[in-house]
């Protein structure tokens, strides 16, 4: 699991400051791993939408009323051919990424993990607005005996999302481990085109995790809110927003018990097939297929919080004001301090061994803390948002007196200058944090994926010259966790 606690500790703490410090010591894959997943969801969100709205153009920009250009959204169809083209795209970033003199710079370890999750964001949007279309005059969907109210598409919906999560799990078990078995020859361009295809598959595995969260958050959102949305009736529309505050608080807290309880599950079953298989590309893909589970049920755990909170601070969901783009800023900034605080405080006190990392309460502590990089993710990207939406405005206002064609070219330039600004500063925090927590601490600030690259990295040095001609197989297995 892309949350997984691996340290060891110096001592047991005596004292108070002995004690917090031993906590924050303890905390610190916890909070590693915290950071670089907000900091992964916020980025890869935001280039996702960059890159479909001012680059592909599939969507409309921001503030598009104030820009004073309205393009509908493509349809389906075009949106899939979009995510193949994006698969491709990206795929070459991340081998060039891999492969270039500057892969061991800090920003450049980003890149995979990054391309891998926007990629999934497009999938899960094609894939939603597929179930869409498909809903429109389906013979699946029951009618609603309510006037101004939607079909129930709910069984049409859930049929969707588990043939797309079947098609996940094909890809994962049966797809992916086949392309570790292809073996051209290397060298030349036969070689490197070899190793592309890697990627892009590499790259499809983990864009099917965050297209599975996506499409099943989807399902069991329009599931629940059958019959208390789109009413024209303001009287119905309030009282059904009400009941939904309820439905959604119950919603809640059955996905964190039983989210928990399932992701135990699945991490005792990856011990038992640590011990059963033989054959490691299978027990890699295994655990990947299982890696995936547990990360949905964190995203639906989170997203039905956040969509709680949607619910109860209407600001998170309307079209965003100066004002409420700076409470939003306050509210990303109050809960990533709360989450950072709450891991240091429930840190043990005495050292980490691996016999822990799978007993139930290890793994639930993980779980939450998937859920807690999840919704501070997604705040800090309705932060990011807002400031875009913004900065549409303020460019819309400054050329009113040009055309339409040169506002779109200066918003869509500004956008695309804003993502890389935000970027380079996200993850240039991240480093002067990890620096000062060496400071202060005294324990390097190291999320799994980043000492499992750096393992593999290592490994590469005792490799036989044959095998460092292309890529070895330590660095193309596919135990890597899927992180999203």
């Amino acid at each position: 699991m892309a949350g997984d606690l691996e340290v060891t500790t110096p001592h047991r703490a005596s004292s108070g400051r002995e004690l917090a410090l031993t906590k924050a010591a303890n905390a610190a894959p916890a909070l590693a791993n915290f950071i670089d997943g907000t900091i992964m969801f916020t980025l890869s969100k935001m280039w996702s939408e960059m890159l479909a709205i001012n680059v592909a153009g599939i969507k409309p920009v921001m503030n598009c009323n104030e820009v004073g250009s309205c393009t509908p959204a493509a349809g389906a169809d075009v949106r899939l051919l979009y995510v193949a083209a994006l698969l491709v795209s990206l795929g070459l970033v991340k081998h060039l990424a891999e492969e270039s003199p500057l892969q061991h710079v800090s920003e450049m370890k980003s890149v995979p993990k990054m391309a891998g999750l926007c990629a999934g964001w497009a999938m899960g949007d094609a894939l939603v607005a597929l179930m869409q279309e498909s809903a429109q005059d389906s013979s699946w969907c029951v009618p609603s005996p309510l006037p101004h109210v939607d079909s129930d598409c709910s069984l049409l919906n859930f049929v969707y999302s588990f043939a797309i999560l079947s098609a996940a799990a094909v890809t994962l078990l049966v797809v992916q481990p086949l392309t570790t078995l292809v073996n051209w020859e290397k060298g030349g361009c036969v070689g490197w085109f070899e190793e592309w295809l890697e990627d892009i598959f590499a790259l499809l595995a983990k864009a099917a995790t965050a297209a599975v969260s996506i499409v099943f958050d989807f399902a069991i959102g329009q599931w629940l809110a059958v019959d208390l949305r789109s009413s024209d009736d303001p009287v119905y529309a309030a009282v059904g927003h009400h009941v939904l505050l309820r439905i959604y608080l119950l919603y809640a807290f059955t996905a964190t018990l039983f989210g928990a309880l399932l992701c135990s599950i699945l991490e005792n079953l990856e011990g038992v097939a640590k011990r059963v298989f033989t054959n490691q590309v299978l027990l890699s893909s295994y655990i990947q297929l299982s890696d995936l589970l547990q990360l949905v049920l964190g995203f639906l755990n989170s997203h039905s919080y956040t969509a709680l909170a949607q619910l109860y601070f209407e600001f998170l969901g309307a079209e965003p004001t100066m004002y409420e783009t700076l409470l939003t800023l306050l509210v990303a900034v109050f809960f990533t301090l709360f989450a950072m605080v709450w891991l240091i405080l429930t840190g043990t006190t005495q050292d980490i061994n691996t016999e822990q990392l799978t007993d139930r309460e290890s793994v639930e502590k993980q779980f939450v803390a998937s859920s807690l990089y999840f919704a501070n993710g997604w705040i800090w990207h309705k932060f990011v948002r807002a400031l875009q939406a913004q900065l549409n405005v303020a460019i819309a206002n400054a050329t009113a007196s040009l055309s339409i064609t040169m506002t779109l070219v200066l918003v869509r330039g500004v956008a695309i200058l804003s993502c890389v600004a935000i970027t380079i500063l996200a993850l240039r925090w991240k480093d002067l944090f990890a620096e000062w927590f060496v400071r202060v601490i005294g324990v390097e600030l190291e999320s799994t994926d980043d000492r499992k690259e750096k393992e593999r990295r290592e490994s590469r040095v005792d490799d036989p010259p044959q095998r460092q001609s292309g890529r070895t197989d330590a660095r193309r297995s596919s135990t890597d966790r899927i992180l999203i």
